[in-house]
């Protein structure tokens, strides 16, 4: 069954400097079992092999005889193959890849966590919302139950977070959301606030970091902004809430350069939120001012470099990120904040306009291009 396993168990007993019998008291087990092992009469007992394993301090697969490289190889190309289809929108190949890659490294947890973020972000595509997040959040549970790496561990969290979301049961997804540390516990912030890179590598760090900061105040700030926000909550008015939501696109420019790359898509969002709170104040004219610069900075989202990098200053040389990282595309965001059933009251003024009627139109060209 084991090829060499015999000459692995004996050189390995001998790097440690210890005897059959020796090795035999240390494990629990007989001389006569070490010695048929050594000799290829009878293998170890499965359960043994992680034992044996963690003793001598090497994997199973290196006391296998297994070529790790390969194997960390053929699994980078599976991942790389997924991120590629999920680049192309292709959510039923991606899952496909990944079922593939775990059939082939069923012990692989990198393997299985991108199985459970594929059907994550596939939960619509090949089969019934319900039918793939039940399917990824078992699979996500159980790699948090036997997994004991920590990173590992910290990023299922997370992902069992969005999937209980996706799924409709946000208690459990804030459940997931509380057993992650808070900001002030991350590496992001620690480094930063104690100074812990020096010379040019401290620059470079902190160019990295405003983008992700910048991300997360944009986005808490579009919360209590947003149209939807409840006013029996927020005492912001529509006017003090478009005001907020300009100066902090013109924060945007200033931290990502006019030509905003992968940011034109939050910039998207906040046009047709300014949009729609112009229309509770009966703006209608500002309204699809704002309607038009959001369609504008969609056709930017779709089309910019993904190689390029920021022209700002402070982000300077940094590169700019890949469309896949959202689930959709600007065009497919902006057919369903006007075309969903909820979200599309909110310019039930407009839809006799005829500039409205335009946006509309060219947005349904778009999407089925």
């Amino acid at each position: 069954m084991y090829v060499n396993l015999g000459d692995k168990l004996k050189t390995l007993r001998k790097g440690s400097d210890l005897t059959q019998e020796q090795l035999a008291e240390r494990l629990g087990i007989s001389s006569q079992a070490v010695s048929k092992w050594e000799t290829n009469s009878s293998y170890p007992d499965i359960s043994m092999l992680p034992v044996i394993a963690n003793f001598y301090g090497v994997t199973t697969d290196e006391l296998l005889g297994v070529d790790i490289t390969k194997s960390k190889e053929k699994i980078e190309a599976y991942i790389n193959k997924m991120f590629e289809l999920y680049g192309d929108w292709k959510l039923k190949e991606m899952v496909d890849v990944a079922r593939k890659a775990c059939a082939e490294f069923p012990g692989d947890d990198e393997l299985q966590y991108n199985l459970a973020w594929a059907l994550g972000q596939a939960q619509n595509v090949i089969r019934t919302k319900t039918e793939n997040l039940d399917e990824a959040i078992l699979i996500a549970e159980r790699i948090l139950n036997n997994s004991r790496d920590t990173s590992m561990r910290l990023r299922t969290t997370s992902l069992l977070s969005y999937l209980h979301h996706w799924n409709g049961d946000d208690d459990k997804a804030l459940e997931y959301a509380y057993e992650l540390p808070g900001l002030s516990q991350t590496a992001n912030y620690l480094i930063g606030r104690l100074g812990l890179k020096k010379g040019e590598e401290k620059i470079k760090y902190a160019r990295n970091q405003i983008g992700s900061y910048y991300r997360v105040m944009s986005e808490n700030i579009r919360i209590l902004c947003d149209f939807d926000a409840p006013t029996e909550v927020s005492d912001i008015s529509a006017e003090d809430r478009i005001g907020v939501i300009k100066s902090m696109m013109q924060i945007q420019t200033a931290v990502f350069g006019q030509d905003l790359l992968f940011e034109n898509f939050s910039a998207m969002q906040c046009c047709y939120t300014i949009a729609a709170l112009y229309l509770t104040e009966d703006k209608t004219d500002e309204a699809l001012d704002y309607l038009e610069k959001a369609f504008g900075y969609a056709e930017k989202f779709e089309c910019y470099d993904e190689k390029s990098c920021y022209s700002s200053a402070l982000m300077s040389g940094e590169k700019t990120c890949e469309r896949s990282v959202y689930s959709q595309g600007a065009y497919q965001d902006l057919l369903c904040e006007f075309t969903d059933e909820d979200s599309a009251k909110k310019y039930g003024k407009l839809k006799n306009r005829k500039r409205f009627k335009t946006i509309i139109n060219l947005i349904n060209k778009r999407v089925n291009q």
